[in-house]
């Protein structure tokens, strides 16, 4: 069963040429923009909020507003500054994004395949961090 996840997860994000899948990595329709603050080593937790805020109008933008994006996919690498506290607060980055931007957050490589081949999400948004 986990080589059969690991094999989705690399098409969803790789693709497969043979079969002419594009990926997201690869998707002709996906925008590729980098973050403001890059990958967040030396990010302040303002920041890398204002990086979110970036990508979800990316997206609007993109979609002419039809698709406001209701998830962000993270790498794994990146979830240990998403535990970090945010600016005068007690919530970690992670949960104040969560509860100001609507939006549900996943580690690439957890729950993202799932969820999102359930019905009820089949008009899922999202943007992906890199």
């Amino acid at each position: 069963r986990r080589a059969i996840e690991q094999a989705i997860n690399t098409l969803a994000l790789d693709g497969d040429s043979e079969l002419a899948i594009e990926g997201l990595k690869n998707h002709s329709g996906i925008t590729d923009t980098a973050a403001t603050t890059g990958g967040w080593t030396t990010a302040t937790p303002d920041q890398i909020w204002a990086d979110f805020l970036q990508g979800m109008q990316l997206v609007v933008d993109a979609s002419d507003n039809l698709f406001p994006p209701n998830a962000c996919i993270i790498p794994l690498s990146r979830k240990e500054y998403m535990s970090q506290r945010m600016t005068d607060s007690d919530v970690t980055i992670e949960t104040f994004i969560r509860q100001n931007s609507g939006m549900q957050l996943f580690h690439w490589g957890s729950n993202w395949n799932r969820r999102n081949q359930s019905k009820e999400n089949a008009n899922a948004s999202a943007f992906a961090l890199e």
